[in-house]
């Protein structure tokens, strides 16, 4: 995108004339390719209520967004993406299925130094179903495919169902399961928390001895003798996080095996066609991870029926996992071939499990994505 000279020097994203009318024109076909296939356009707020988006990512989105504050509203969160208010919307609406689309600038706090944009255009749409996954997967998946034409691009997908089917295997405590799924989305700092469960970790050996030499009815009576609390933990939040600890010491390490297979899985990257037999190899984790490599099965044959040549697509078991994270199940990313530098001018994903927060235990399925219009339109231009 062209920048323009001002007063002050240079303004990244000025548009005007006939760049800004191309782009717009780029927008206004995507939606109505949306508008065919039955979506409704939604307009949402660029300032969004902070509280669900902080509850969903927790306190470092501050980082990540950019945060304000309005004297009547309270904190607001320039809008970062349109899934989540989206879903939202759609929630309240008391409906199980909806089909919706939107346009419009998204922004995201960068470091300092870097060259990504603080701002840039999506065109996107949202999906919540009633039918298969896998025929809703591959379906959404072809559409936003059909949107690069004869452009060349590089197709890649992934599976975070495998990932989270192999943390709910694993024989360590519901407290460890639900630390490392949040870390799903941190890579390295799931490997090392991997690697301390498969360890006897002794660096807190002292607290643990203490800890049992207490009988545990009499936990919340020591806790009380010990005078006033300090800080902000409860006296129950005390009495249950040592319980944790005794319940955690009482847990075995993880066994090698399972590790290195867990590690295999991990690493896998290879054709779309042979994914589900290399991961296939791996079924006595255990029945869950069994079911999503079903399901993987099953998105493979779906997008096969629909014409899609799969020695041209990708799989990758951890990719996305560090940038898409409220993404739960099936990843698609699209980039320009040739074109490593630039981020992907489309991609999206399966978000149940965001759906079910928001819903608050409500079954939604739903899987959506986006264009980068501005990429789109620059690379069409460069083919032609």
């Amino acid at each position: 995108m062209n920048k323009v000279a001002s007063g002050k020097g240079i303004t990244p994203y000025l548009r005007y004339g006939s760049e800004l009318n191309a782009l717009k024109c780029k927008i206004s076909h995507l939606i109505s390719v949306f508008d065919d296939w039955g979506a409704v356009e939604v307009e949402i707020p660029s300032l969004l209520n902070s509280k669900s988006l902080i509850d969903l990512y927790g306190e470092d989105l501050r980082s990540r967004a950019f945060v304000t504050v309005d004297p009547v509203d309270g904190e607001k969160i320039l809008r970062p993406d349109f899934t989540v208010p989206i879903a939202e919307m759609h929630i309240s609406q008391n409906k199980k299925t909806g089909r919706y689309s939107y346009a419009g600038p998204v922004w995201r706090s960068q470091p300092f130094g870097s060259t990504k944009p603080k701002e840039y255009y999506q065109v996107g749409l949202e999906y919540f179903h009633e039918s298969s996954e896998a025929s809703a997967d591959a379906e959404i998946f072809n559409l936003f495919l059909s949107l690069t034409g004869e452009l060349e691009v590089e197709v890649e997908i992934g599976d975070m169902g495998l990932l989270r089917a192999i943390v709910l295997e694993l024989d360590v405590t519901d407290s460890k399961k639900s630390l490392l799924l949040r870390h799903l989305w941190r890579p390295d700092r799931f490997q090392k928390l991997l690697k301390q469960l498969s360890t006897k970790n002794n660096s807190d050996d002292c607290r643990k001895d203490f800890i049992r030499s207490i009988e545990p009815k009499q936990i919340k009576e020591y806790i009380l003798s010990k005078g006033p609390v300090i800080g902000r933990r409860t006296i129950e939040e005390i009495e249950v996080r040592m319980q944790n600890i005794l319940e955690e010491d009482t847990v075995k390490p993880i066994p090698d095996g399972i590790l290195n297979m867990v590690e295999d899985i991990q690493s896998l990257k290879c054709p779309l066609k042979s994914a589900y037999d290399k991961l296939s190899s791996h079924f006595s984790l255990g029945d869950k991870y069994v079911e999503a490599c079903r399901n993987l099965s099953n998105r493979i044959d779906a997008i096969r029926d629909l014409g899609i040549n799969l020695e041209k697509i990708k799989f990758t078991t951890s990719f996305g996992r560090r940038s898409l994270e409220y993404y739960d199940g099936f990843i698609f990313s699209v980039c320009l071939k040739n074109k490593p530098g630039l981020p992907p001018v489309i991609q999206g994903g399966r978000y149940d499990a965001l759906t079910k927060v928001l819903g608050k235990g409500l079954q939604l399925p739903a899987i959506g994505g986006i264009v980068r219009p501005e990429m789109l339109l620059c690379a069409c231009e460069d083919n032609g």
